[in-house]
Formats: C-alpha cells, sequence, structure tokens
C-alpha cells in the first residue's frame, strides 16, 4: 500500500462549488489527494502546503500578497509524475469540467515561492501568451 504522503497533491482553488466538487471527485478517481487553498494561504511557502519542507516552514516566502488579496482560481500539482500528469488533464477534459485559466506544477524552482507569488508568475505569463497570439 503506497503511503498517502506519496500520493499526488491537487492544490485548489475554484469558486465554483460544482466545479470544485467535480475536480475533487476527479482526484479521488484517480488516487489523487487535494488541499483547498484559501485566500489566507497566498503568503504561505508552496513547499510548506504541499508538505514537501517543513523546516523551511520559518522562513518567510519573498513576495507578501496586498493587503485584501484573493486568491485568483488556481490547480497546484505537486508529486505528480509526467505520466500521471498526463493522465489528469486527459480526464479533466474527458470529464468536461469548465477550466481553471491558472495552472502550475511544484518545482524546485518555486517551491520557496508563496502561493500569491506563483499565482502572479502564472497570470503574467497566461497574459504574455494571450497578447503574443497573433489573430
Amino acid at each position: 500500500k503506497m503511503e498517502m504522503n506519496y500520493l499526488p497533491l491537487v492544490m485548489l482553488r475554484v469558486e465554483d462549488q460544482k466545479k470544485e466538487q467535480q475536480i475533487i471527485q476527479l482526484c479521488q478517481r484517480l488516487g489523487c489527494r487535494t488541499k483547498r487553498l484559501e485566500d489566507k494561504d497566498a503568503d504561505t511557502a508552496v513547499s510548506v502546503l504541499a508538505g514537501i519542507n517543513k523546516a523551511a516552514a520559518g522562513s518567510r516566502p519573498a513576495e507578501k500578497a496586498p493587503a485584501g488579496y484573493r486568491l485568483p482560481e488556481l490547480l497546484i500539482f505537486s508529486g505528480f509524475p509526467e505520466e500521471r500528469l498526463d493522465e489528469f488533464l486527459a480526464e479533466y477534459k474527458k470529464a468536461e469540467i469548465a477550466p481553471v485559466g491558472l495552472k502550475a506544477v511544484v518545482t524546485l524552482h518555486n517551491l520557496g515561492w508563496s502561493v500569491y507569488q506563483l499565482a502572479a508568475e502564472l497570470y503574467r505569463e497566461r497574459m504574455a501568451i494571450l497578447l503574443n497570439r497573433k489573430p
């Protein structure tokens, strides 16, 4: 039996309750853990929320969210081998769950970032992609 902590984790912030339930059910079906992200998690390091490095919990993430910040819709994948992530995304599409605009995979590069910082970076990347699309 695989230990609980080694199961892939999907951290999610979804406004629509029906969509949130669909994502949670999909995760259960695929054997993934889920963790709901709240606005108060914005300043928490991704690694702490993913349960990867408890030692880093004391160090403050680089960028703190501005006052009154609300997390956007967001999916953060932790501990997903590439083929499991591909499977998840394919099943997500097949289940016809409404898309979540911002998605990220936890990497060594973003492990120490706050959730706010990660969301802001994803948003910047998404805007750049949208702006670069030729009509």
